[in-house]
């Protein structure tokens, strides 16, 4: 029985490894929106800085730039704010695998330890009965 829990402890280990991969591919998808926002930003700024150089020019460029602009940041934040739920949700699982492998493990330590103890006695109970059969055979001389 206690081997079948060592190979529950390996898939549960498994299942933790996986689901911790899962949060790591969430986490650099929501680090790469966040990077394309602040690049977003950061063309605001540069488009800002050319329209103030070339009036003239900027009337007609920039409306559309703003336009896309509104709209690229809405959308960014929207993905960010999806992509940050299922970064909760995914380390919410991860939490949640992680203590049913502790669970198992924690069993299996305890099996363990009644197992080693169980030797120990029996062991004992042994030695005490080659001791006193050896005490017997002293006596009897």
């Amino acid at each position: 029985m206690a081997k079948d829990l060592h190979s529950l402890i390996r898939y549960q280990g498994w299942q933790v490894d996986e689901k911790r991969r899962a949060l790591g591919e969430l986490l650099r998808i929501v680090e790469s929106l966040e990077n394309r926002m602040h690049q977003l930003h950061e063309d605001l700024k540069s488009e800002q800085a050319a329209a103030a150089a070339s009036p003239e020019v900027a009337g007609v460029i920039y409306g559309s730039f703003a336009q896309s602009f509104i709209t690229e940041r809405e959308n960014l934040l929207d993905s960010i704010g999806k992509a940050e739920q299922k970064v909760a949700i995914a380390r919410e699982e991860l939490r949640e695998a992680y203590q049913e492998q502790k669970k198992f493990e924690m069993t299996q330590e305890a099996r363990d330890k009644k197992e080693e103890e169980e030797r120990n006695l029996l062991e004992q109970k042994e030695l005490d009965e080659i001791g006193a059969e050896v005490h017997r055979q002293k006596s009897r001389r």
